[in-house]
């Protein structure tokens, strides 16, 4: 998925799985993504973070051109002046997770090689959001003690992994 043209081809199956011929012709999509980590599924779409510096959407039925191919719809769209300043140098470090309806995409912004800013994407509201004071190297949504889903993350500061709490704040603490 990284730095690539995507194609599109559609196939129909029998009830025997047999693949039919193309329904339509090859449709390229010139917008690759930055790096493998900058990629999240939330439900029945695909949101990444593209080699253009913009943030896309692809995959909802909703979202399709005339031919019935999807379409990639911007979300970027508000921030997308402060997505320039993202360090393309170590684009291939950008993380992505989604957890409680929130979409958290971590980048080296202007001359960090580390993440040190995140940009936080409302899905409710379609709103987005930046959080500063701590670098990611990686996510992860994992049960903490009572059980209960919570977002993790790791730094290159530490060979520790943090949580955030209740409120999504960075305390600084180690789990």
């Amino acid at each position: 998925f990284t730095r690539s043209y995507h194609q599109a081809v559609f196939f129909q199956y029998n009830d025997s799985f047999n693949i039919s011929q193309p329904l339509k012709e090859p449709n390229e999509r010139r917008f690759g993504g930055v790096g493998h980590l900058a990629v999240t599924k939330i439900e029945n779409d695909i949101f990444y973070l593209a080699e253009n510096l913009r943030a896309y959407k692809l995959g909802a039925e909703e979202y399709t051109d005339e031919g019935g191919l999807p379409r990639l719809v911007a979300v970027s769209d508000g921030i997308d002046n402060s997505l320039k300043e993202i360090n393309e140098k170590y684009g291939a470090n950008i993380s992505s997770v989604y957890f409680n309806k929130q979409l958290f995409v971590s980048v080296p912004y202007k001359t960090s090689s580390n993440n040190n800013v995140t940009f936080v994407w409302n899905q409710q509201w379609g709103s987005w959001h930046t959080r500063v004071g701590f670098s990611v190297t990686n996510y992860a949504v994992a049960l903490d003690e009572t059980q209960n889903k919570q977002l993790f993350f790791g730094t290159p500061a530490s060979d520790k992994i943090y949580q955030f709490d209740d409120s999504y704040a960075y305390d600084g603490g180690d789990y």
